[in-house]
């Protein structure tokens, strides 16, 4: 470790965590060229950009690697981090939270759900799983 008197590490830690709105695999059991350029795990191939971008994707690590495991649970909102020191970033407690914690917290912090989340409006059932293919992540991303 870089320690300065006592300061610890002068790498900065970056944190992408977003709505992608786009999938990791291309249907066949492939990543997706921007997903291989993103995890420092998956080479990079034969990419328009062969450039590894080296984040750390959380859902990579807690599936070890299994490409069938991430694939599984992935849907379209991604967290990656990354050291500026070029040092590995040490992740673990990936979770993707449930329709059904989401309703608790809501209720927990509101008193009650908001109508959009337990009627119908505009035609739409917004209920449950048919609702989006978003899903909030979790993880726990070491600055060590």
């Amino acid at each position: 470790m870089n320690d300065h008197a006592g300061l610890g590490s002068r790498a900065a830690l970056h944190i992408i965590a977003s709505d992608f709105n786009d999938r990791l695999d291309d249907g066949d059991g492939h990543y997706r060229c921007w997903y291989r350029m993103m995890n420092r795990d998956v080479p990079a191939g034969r990419c328009a950009d062969t450039r590894d971008l080296g984040f750390t994707d959380p859902l990579y690590e807690d599936c070890r690697g299994d490409a069938r495991c991430v694939m599984n649970r992935s849907r379209i909102d991604y967290i990656f981090s990354r050291r500026s020191d070029g040092r590995p970033v040490r992740t673990e407690r990936f979770d993707v939270v449930s329709w059904g914690e989401a309703h608790e917290a809501s209720v927990a912090a509101g008193g009650t759900d908001r109508p959009s989340n337990t009627v119908r409006r505009q035609g739409f059932a917004d209920v449950g799983d048919r609702y989006s293919g978003h899903r909030a992540r979790s993880a726990w991303l070491y600055y060590e």
